[in-house]
């Protein structure tokens, strides 16, 4: 077969269609040298940049931030010969005038500039072998990046020979609001396919996709898409049928192109389950019963379809070690984020790379990664109609190796045109609890619970100080028990709880189950417990945090009732904050009957300053406490993407919180008589079945600590090492995916709905490709270079001398004018602001003409974007009517100050001045923006900090000091923060506000966990944050005392110990060199406890939160 394509003659390659070898000259270093070269091309030129720069981005019209490396690097040009790939610079026309910049582009000075999120820094590709070599001593060619501008650097073992990251740009790095980016159609049919004409096609197109339940917005994009299309003709509609063209496309799916893209599509069969009917038979008792309509697909087929969209684009088929520097201690250090930067996917690879090639392919030979994720789900909000769907999806990045699936791999033709021979793994796979008992074959809360680990339920408690037991005591599949175990119920006719059968296989919680995927695939060295990773979702949000958030309610009942009224109107009182970080909290908080993770992590976020002083003396402490560290904890569980000393600091917090859990035990439980909810009440005589009593008054509740929730909370560190951070793997991504299953059966008539949800997936993907993959999406609005923007409708203007004649008494507006020309004098000299405003002479005042001073512009929203701690941009949209709070960074040389000022922001003004005079460097006319703030000041002799497990406290400067009000230009600002009242302390002085405003309260808490960004500016883990780097806050965080303290005076009794008992014999605890640590932690307890019961350890869990089409299988 004779190609028709060819590269380059340096490069070799050749290619049977022009599409492999337009994306193979994406990425080919060869071409981009040829391309570059002076007879190739006359009008690119190459400019040097000082840092790396994304090559994929041909922009005519350059950032503010790359004019300026060029005006600054104008004579350092490199000539086209000296690159090596053209990610080394940002190509530009030179055809194309001088771009203008784009107005409020603003710069921060150079002390407190943000540097702006950048792509890798750029890989030299493998070179294509000119000859097949045999190769007997296993070499890697290893390459390690230069360190980009945030010290990051990428290390490969082996050399890749595509990189995904080589096509990001900047705006790619954005989490602010984006708009979907269509990438090119990957069909084997092009539209009207399987419709006679494109009316029909758009018409149906449209009815596949979007919402099942078509609203203004649809309507909208039916005559925008359809109907106004150039190709939509109304006379191919005379004989249209809606059910007719359905049908027309189902058969056209199951009876079409034979290509992989068809190939992946749906199988119906039956499964056999035998079950016992207690009757001796040596050759067994088991009858069948069969399982109808079991839908299912191919997984090879589906990795073939799906390395063949348009989305493998992004797949990393070559794993590497991410490694950062930090610029402080200038350590060199680990950074875990996507799973495709684990050791574990390292060492994968490199197995793969020395497995003996048997069938002589020399391919190129990669990973596929497979995550797993399967949960039951309620289809319709009425009615019983349920479905269990799986869902599988593509990590293309790091995991523990655990199966090969097939073991010789599948040749598939890859984005880039290049055929590579890719092997499947199974990775991850989530779910919650009851469902991971159910994959482990182990008995729901069984005498050992874990699926990873065979520690006894009785030993949970000793969370924080069992990481040695974990690792000693690591879960294994008894085959050999199960199948004696089984022989006796379908030989023998033992009864499946018999005492034979709880014999072999009670003090393991195993059951009489043979493992499917252990059976199949554990001759191929596959683990089935490693893959059941942590679920932060169900084991922490919905399952710790809201057990001991029901527990405090309990309390505050027990010591009074109206206090949780009180409770109530404290978070009632808490403003949201960004735009879906903290909600807007309800009415009833209290009452506890939510059920969607959500709320739950809101109520915590907030917690301590509601709970502050609701409780006696004696226990607020111990409360405050716990309710920091659980903020604390799940902050850094939760982060996307972690460091070496990140990872140190949730080991050290889960201690912490460990030592306040079994402290709050044993103190502040013990104390109060708690009962059940009225909400809890309420629930349990709905559960209760027709004609079944139930007691009707509210039964004791007690706190357990004997759960596997809180035992799950010692493995997350292990597991982000080996799998990445844990937004990875969340069940909160397989909750989301329950979306798209739910709006298919909306679309169905109710009957056979696994074959009708089939039929509906097959439309959806179908309709997807033909109309082009999503890949990642451009930021929209704002661009990610600017600092911010403000809105600048000439409708909300106000007359400055009318403001400050009808405030005249009010201290915010005293010496207005003064302070707002000293502060707009001191930007145009250029001076640099440290705080305090140059006073100005009168004559120099006279030089600056404002000018339309009665009709300045009132911003009515405010947008600051700003680099998040894992590098991406995001923005904070804030309205000064309702009150926001921005921070700065401290303009202080002492490092121990604290690092941010903040200031409640009044007014954004946009001012027209002009500077005349001697001194004036640009007489011409210009708007500035001007904040108006009311500052604040941090609470003397107030220790905050994670030692303290304290917030930081602020106040308003008193109205008499002068520079209680002033102006800040915008471009200090870092980001906004939330402020939430010190409610313990009561409101204060309404004094320097407006009159539409209301009281202010005495001082407020500055709240580091309102999101994850925030916590770690505080917390001084943010790689991204290289403006705010000052000093090392890493060993200042914890108190060993904290972590280790033993309260010695309470002595170890009561249930915990009892219900240990003989569950405990025989079992070698690593640990006991830690045992006089903890073991002491455990507080006197009535006997009664011996019947504890979990608080979350059952019912439905519910998700609420915005998602997005995910690939499925079920």
């Amino acid at each position: 077969m004779n190609s028709r394509f060819t590269c380059t003659n340096k490069c070799g390659r050749s290619f049977m269609e022009p599409r492999g070898l337009s994306r193979h000259r994406d990425v080919c270093p060869f071409w981009w040298q040829h391309s570059a070269s002076p007879e190739h091309s006359t009008n690119i030129t190459w400019e040097a940049s000082s840092g790396p720069a994304d090559s994929s981005r041909h922009s005519a019209q350059p950032t503010a931030r790359t004019q300026t490396q060029a005006q600054s690097h104008s004579s350092a040009t490199d000539s086209p010969s000296s690159l090596a790939a053209p990610t080394t610079g940002v190509i530009q026309d030179t055809n194309v005038p001088d771009p203008v910049l784009a107005p409020r582009a603003h710069r921060l000075p150079a002390r407190f500039r943000e540097q702006l999120p950048e792509p890798p820094s750029p890989v030299t590709l493998a070179e294509p072998p000119s000859r097949t070599r045999r190769v007997i001593l296993h070499v890697f060619d290893y390459i390690q990046t230069k360190f980009n501008e945030f010290r990051i650097s990428r290390s490969y073992r082996h050399r890749p020979s595509y990189d995904p990251d080589h096509f990001l740009t900047t705006n790619q790095l954005s989490n602010i609001v984006n708009r979907q980016a269509t990438g090119n159609s990957r069909c084997d049919r092009s539209p009207p396919w399987p419709w006679p004409n494109m009316s029909i096609w758009r018409l149906m197109t449209w009815k596949q996709s979007g919402s099942s339940q078509k609203s203004d917005a649809e309507v909208t994009r039916l005559v925008t898409d359809v109907l106004n299309a150039p190709d939509f003709k109304l006379e191919d509609l005379s004989d249209f049928s809606a059910s007719k063209e359905v049908k027309r496309l189902d058969t056209a799916l199951e009876t079409g192109s034979s290509s992989f893209f068809q190939k992946d599509g749906w199988n119906e069969c039956s499964v056999q389950i035998l079950v016992p009917t207690r009757e001796k038979n040596p050759g067994g008792n088991g009858q069948p019963f069969y399982v109808p309509k079991f839908m299912h697909r191919s997984i090879t087929s589906v990795i073939q379809a799906a390395f063949s969209e348009s989305t493998s684009k992004w797949f990393h088929l070559m794993p590497f070690k991410r490694i950062w520097r930090s610029p402080v201690t200038g350590k060199t250090q680990r950074v875990y984020d996507e799973l495709y930067c684990s050791d574990a996917w390292n060492t994968a690879h490199d197995e793969l790379q020395k497995a003996k090639r048997d069938d002589g392919c020399q391919l190129e030979r990669v990973i596929a990664g497979l995550m797993f994720w399967s949960d039951a789900t309620q289809l319709a909000q009425f009615g019983q109609a349920k479905a269990w769907p799986i869902y599988l999806f593509f990590c293309s990045g790091a995991c523990h190796p655990i199966a090969f699936i097939p073991t010789n791999g599948v040749v598939i033709t890859c984005y880039d045109g290049v055929k590579r021979r890719v092997f499947p793994r199974i990775f991850t796979y989530s779910a919650d609890y009851p469902e991971k008992a159910i994959l482990a074959t182990i008995r729901d809360k069984g005498q050992c619970p874990c699926p990873r680990c065979l520690i006894p339920a009785s030993r949970f408690d000793r969370l924080g100080f069992d990481i040695s037991s974990r690792l000693n005591h690591v879960r294994t599949y008894l085959q050999s028990k199960v199948a004696a175990a089984r022989h006796a119920i379908y030989k023998l006719g033992s009864l499946i709880k018999g005492i034979a059968v709880e014999w072999l296989l009670k003090d393991f919680s195993m059951v009489p189950t043979v493992n499917a995927f252990i059976d199949r695939l554990s001759p191929l060295g596959f683990n089935l417990f490693p893959t059941l990773v942590v679920d932060l979702l169900h084991e922490f949000e919905l399952g710790i945090l809201k057990s001991v958030l029901i527990h405090l309610i309990r309390i505050l009942f027990s010591i009074d009732p109206e206090k949780v009224w009180i409770l109530n109107e404290r978070f009632s009182n808490i403003s949201p904050f960004g735009a879906n970080d903290i909600r807007r909290f309800p009415d009833n908080v209290g009452d506890m009957k939510h059920r969607v993770a959500r709320h739950f992590e809101d109520v915590l976020q907030c917690s301590l300053p509601a709970f502050e002083g609701l409780f006696p003396a004696e226990h607020d402490d111990t409360i405050r406490i716990l309710l920091f560290r659980l903020a604390e904890w799940h902050a850094l569980a939760k982060l996307r993407l972690h460091t070496d000393d990140s990872l140190e600091l949730l080991d050290r917090a889960l201690k912490a919180l460990s030592v306040q859990l079994r402290k709050f035990q044993r103190v502040t439980c013990t104390a109060f008589q708690t009962k059940e909810l009225p909400s809890e009440v309420a629930a349990r005589r709905r559960r209760q079945r027709p004609g079944q009593t139930s007691d009707p008054d509210a039964r004791p509740r007690i706190f357990n600590l004997l759960t596997y929730k809180i035992h799950a909370l010692g493995d997350y560190v292990g597991t982000i090492k080996m799998f990445g951070t844990t937004d990875s793997y969340s069940t909160q991504i397989g909750e989301l995916a329950h979306r798209l299953i739910k709006k298919f059966y909306g679309s169905t008539n109710k009957k056979n709905v696994s074959t009708q949800l089939a039929k509906q997936e097959r439309r959806h993907t179908h309709t997807r490709r033909q109309r082009g993959v999503q890949g990642p999406s451009e930021s929209d609005g704002l661009p990610t270079e600017s600092h911010h923007a403000m809105s600048h409708s000439m409708a909300n203007t106000i007359n400055l001398a009318n403001l400050v004649v009808e405030h005249q008494d009010n201290p915010a507006t005293k010496d207005f004018t003064f302070k707002l020309r000293d502060h707009l004098l001191t930007r145009l000299y250029g001076q640099e602001y440290n705080g305090d405003e140059q006073h100005f002479s009168d004559a120099e005042h006279n030089n600056l003409e404002l000018e339309d001073v009665d009709r300045v512009i009132v911003s009515k929203r405010l947008r600051v974007c700003y680099t998040t701690y894992d590098i991406r941009r995001d923005q904070d949209s804030m309205s000064p009517a309702r009150g926001c709070t921005v921070m700065t960074l401290f303009r202080e040389d002492d490092v121990e100050a604290h690092p941010f000022w903040y200031a409640r922001v009044l007014r954004v003004f946009q001012i027209s001045v002009r500077h005349v005079g001697p001194d004036s460097k640009d007489p011409s006319p210009r708007t500035m923006e001007v904040l108006w703030v009311r500052w604040l000041g941090v609470e003397p002799d107030y220790q905050w900090g994670f030692k303290e497990a304290r917030l930081p406290k602020v106040g308003f400067v008193p109205d008499t000091d002068e520079d209680a009000f002033g102006f800040l230009d915008p471009t200090l600002v870092v980001r906004g923060c939330q402020l939430i009242p010190a409610f313990a302390e009561g409101p204060g002085s309404s004094l320097g506000r407006l009159p539409e405003e209301t009281d202010d309260w005495a001082s407020f808490y500055v709240n580091i966990f309102a999101d994850r960004d925030m916590f770690a500016r505080f917390a001084g883990i943010g790689v991204g944050h290289i403006a705010q780097f000052n000093k090392s806050m890493v060993s200042d965080i914890y108190d060993d005392t904290e972590i280790n303290s033993d309260d010695s005076e309470e002595q170890n009794s009561g249930a915990n110990e009892a219900i240990r008992g003989q569950s405990d014999e025989g079992f070698d605890d690593a640990d006991s060199s830690m045992e006089d640590v903890y073991m002491s932690d455990l507080a006197e307890e009535d006997e009664d406890e011996t019947m504890l019961r979990s608080d979350s350890e059952s019912g439905d869990d519910e998700l609420d939160s915005d998602g997005e089409d995910l690939g499925f299988t079920f």
